[in-house]
């Protein structure tokens, strides 16, 4: 996975760069957290449900009125006792390189409810290490979430137009069925997708 960590970041590189040149009415950068609940029932959980969890890097930029748009690499992981094949727990992880858009409408200079959609690549990995297990395949992934960004108003820090805020968001994601395997026998499928929510710390010029 450390390979397509780099190519991502490389590929997250050149977006920004181009975003960046062109002219925006506002500029984002985010690291959040959060989780994602799953549902599944493929061979590779005992049970039915479970959680993963990880944290996020993204850049936005205002290209009309109160419309961004952007991009965003996540990496999330589960070690919950559901992902288990018999009796031997591991682990699963994801790793995805996302588009976003977001809409957002100022109520008060402190408060902006937003909505936010992404899309993008997914990859994900499991890992058995008592049964010498790992696979590694590549899916689809979208979301959408609704939240309120709170934020100090433009000015009280630095300069005219830097500002930092928190977003609070909620929503649903979908993953596409990974398919895995180990050395060709077929294991079944993890369908990572259910309810999510997300916190993120902001810098915006």
């Amino acid at each position: 996975m450390r390979r397509s960590i780099i190519i991502a970041l490389v590929l997250l590189t050149e977006f920004f760069s181009t975003v960046a040149a062109a002219e925006a009415r506002e500029y984002r950068i985010t690291l959040g957290g959060g989780a994602s609940r799953i549902f599944d029932d493929g061979l590779l959980a005992t049970t039915d449900s479970g959680w993963i969890s990880g944290a996020d890097l993204g850049f936005m930029a205002e290209v009309g009125a109160s419309i961004l748009v952007g991009a965003r690499i996540r990496g999330m992981t589960g070690r919950e006792p559901g992902f288990a094949i018999n009796d031997l727990n591991g682990s699963v992880g994801t790793l995805e390189l996302l588009a976003t858009a977001r809409w957002n409408i100022e109520i008060l200079k402190w408060l902006r409810p937003f909505m936010e959609i992404e899309a993008g690549a997914v990859q994900g990995e499991i890992n058995f290490k008592n049964a010498n297990i790992e696979d590694t395949v590549w899916g689809g992934m979208a979301a959408g979430m609704a939240g309120i960004e709170l934020r100090l108003p433009p000015g009280m820090l630095v300069g005219k137009r830097f500002t930092v805020g928190l977003d609070l968001a909620g929503g649903y994601g979908w993953r596409s069925p990974l398919e895995f395997s180990d050395k060709g026998t077929a294991l079944g499928s993890l369908n990572l997708h259910g309810a999510l929510y997300r916190i993120a710390l902001t810098a915006m010029w």
